[in-house]
């Protein structure tokens, strides 16, 4: 029995399936599962000793615990930019027909073909997500979390790097002092307590990571620098794809820039493969993906 349930399992990662109530975010479920695993994540990073925990800050990724659908809505939406995203409202976008107009003009080979639909009925969707099946091109886990970008040349091994890397450490130390500055004034009310015994038994930076808030005041802060790529989706689940023996996910990108894409594709007459970068939480590198299905 055991050996069936394990191949009913490698078989709904071969076909590539979204996962109820993990990948249904848009539901009261998929939210309330989010937060617990939200939870059990953090609680398990800051159970490790201080020198086995991923340095997040550095990296730059202040969401290695969660999916930022509002914030990544917020930074693709055009707009200026909003520090709260409590009221903004998100979905993932499940209409058979829109998805199956992207997804035959996203994987169309035809330089002759033309769109079968008119751009602007879609742009009435783009504050939406939608899901997608990933897989990565050369080497590269697509960890959980991974957030994906538009897809870029890769410079060779420079001083930039190190230059990036002093931008993203700047840019994360002023979101802790802003944090800091915070903490300090919700308990400066205890007269018992003094500043530095407050700060030495009660501040918690990590308390930063669990909060989409800072996440979107880091992007926000970061995007004055030439470095800066904004975030278009992420991954919400990784997996082995037992059919080709690569690394494949589940993730989430951004509508708007899909209708963008196809915009680009159909106007260059360029139809080749849908490749996307990621960075995964733990890394400070970008790597290769691409689009290999539309769930729909």
């Amino acid at each position: 029995m055991k050996k069936v349930s394990n191949f009913c399992k490698a078989k709904k990662n071969l076909t590539g399936n979204l996962q109820f109530p993990n990948e249904f975010n848009d539901t009261k479920s998929g939210q309330i599962e989010n937060e617990s695993q939200k939870e059990k994540l953090y609680r398990k990073f800051l159970s490790r000793p201080p020198s086995k925990r991923v340095n997040f800050f550095k990296n730059g990724t202040l969401s290695p615990f969660y999916l930022p659908f509002k914030s990544i809505l917020e930074l693709n939406s055009g707009d200026e930019f909003s520090s709260n995203t409590d009221q903004r409202k998100f979905y993932i976008l499940r209409d058979k027909k829109i998805l199956l107009q992207i997804n035959t003009a996203l994987f169309n080979r035809n330089k002759q073909a033309k769109l079968k639909f008119t751009i602007e009925d879609i742009e009435n969707f783009s504050d939406s997500l939608i899901a997608v099946r990933l897989e990565t091109v050369g080497r590269g886990s697509l960890d959980q979390f991974s957030l994906l970008f538009n897809n870029f040349e890769i410079p060779n091994k420079t001083d930039t790097d190190k230059t990036e890397l002093f931008h993203l450490r700047l840019v994360s130390n002023k979101i802790i002092d802003e944090y800091k500055e915070e903490f300090v004034k919700k308990n400066s009310n205890d007269d018992k307590i003094t500043l530095n015994k407050l700060l030495r038994n009660k501040f918690n930076k990590f308390e930063i990571l669990k909060d989409e808030k800072w996440f979107l005041r880091h992007q926000m802060e970061f995007k004055d620098s030439n470095f800066y790529r904004t975030p278009i989706g992420f991954v919400c689940s990784s997996g082995f794809s037992l059919y080709n023996g690569k690394c494949s996910a589940n993730g989430f990108i951004v509508t708007k820039y899909l209708i963008d894409f196809i915009k680009l594709k159909y106007k260059e007459k360029k139809f080749e493969k849908n490749l996307l970068k990621y960075k995964e939480p733990n890394s400070l590198l970008y790597k290769t993906a691409q689009i290999n299905q539309i769930y729909i």
